[in-house]
């Protein structure tokens, strides 16, 4: 999926649905956010599969590598979030 498409067409749907459970929007789009880390090393990216064509890759070890720094980082974002209030955990 598209950047385009996640920001423009599924975000504002979760913002709608999470609005019913008294849940800001805000909170909705710095999630998605902080997903988006680990969005663009999935198959779907399609900047990415040019990539590992370039530089002679496999898909599998790319992501090897590049999970170990990025559950990390994620969860340092998380941590940071709900550290400063920006994501509230109820």
């Amino acid at each position: 999926m598209s950047n385009d498409g996640y920001w423009f067409g599924v975000v504002p749907v979760l913002a709608e649905s999470a609005a019913h459970y008294a849940i800001d929007a805000n909170q909705i789009a710095r999630a998605g956010a902080i997903g988006q880390i680990l969005h663009m090393m999935g198959p779907t990216s399609a900047p990415l599969w040019v990539l590992l064509g370039l530089v002679k890759a496999e898909l599998g070890d790319f992501q090897k590598h590049a999970l170990r720094w990025g559950v990390p980082v994620s969860l340092a974002y998380i941590a940071f979030a709900v550290l400063t209030g920006a994501v509230t955990v109820t």
